[in-house]
């Protein structure tokens, strides 16, 4: 695999590349929490978001989609990614995950009114349909999924 980009969040490497032929993009995430390391490999797996692709990648697709408001400096953020990487594990193609690192894209967390980071906006077939402000458990989370369901 051709390295093409990593991105590292606390216990958490991405990893985006293309294969010897240079044709398909593959991913690969690696979260290490608490010693144990965790692989996720395919194409379910959560993308970076701006003010530039939020359209597209969030409000016109159809399904389920958490958007991950978050600060690379916040503490609960860092403890809340590898939560939401079980949760797309869980769900599959199920859901979608879009993170949107609020100081880069101010403009979109003011827009929805993100006063609080982590924020988790929860969209259905682009229609909001409710948020969690702060670091939740697991179980608060899947369970707001399965009320969209």
């Amino acid at each position: 695999m051709k390295y093409m980009r990593m991105t590292l969040f606390k216990n958490t490497a991405v990893c985006v590349g293309k294969d010897k032929a240079e044709k398909n993009i593959s991913q690969i995430r690696i979260i290490f929490n608490n010693g144990k390391r965790r692989i996720f490999k395919g194409d379910n797996m959560s993308i970076s978001v701006d003010n530039e692709n939020f359209d597209s990648e969030v409000l016109k697709a159809k399904g389920i989609v958490l958007a991950d408001f978050y600060s690379d400096t916040c503490g609960p953020c860092k403890r809340v990614s590898p939560v939401l990487a079980e949760i797309e594990e869980d769900y599959g193609d199920k859901i979608k995950l879009a993170k949107i690192n609020v100081n880069l894209d101010a403009k979109l967390a003011r827009k929805y009114v993100v006063g609080a980071v982590p924020t988790i906006v929860f969209f259905k077939n682009g229609e909001e349909t409710g948020r969690i402000v702060g670091a939740a458990n697991k179980s608060e989370y899947s369970s707001a999924i399965e009320n969209m369901m």
